[in-house]
């Protein structure tokens, strides 16, 4: 797992931990583990993850941030 998604699962730990993250935002657990296996938040979450979080969108996706 790289930094940044060491830092997202540190924050979400911290917070519950994933089952509550997923259930407090309506999500599945399953997608949020997902997240992990892949190494990204997918688009159409990450700029919810970045507010929620505050962990930089750019950095949750590098992928959608190609410069």
């Amino acid at each position: 797992m790289d930094k940044v998604m060491n830092e997202l699962m540190q924050w979400i730990q911290a917070n519950g931990g994933i089952v509550q993250f997923a259930q407090s935002h309506n999500l599945r657990y399953q997608s949020v583990q997902g997240w992990f296996k892949k190494g990204y938040v997918p688009s159409e979450r990450m700029n919810f993850v970045a507010e929620q979080t505050g962990i930089e969108a750019r950095k949750l996706n590098p992928a959608c941030f190609p410069n």
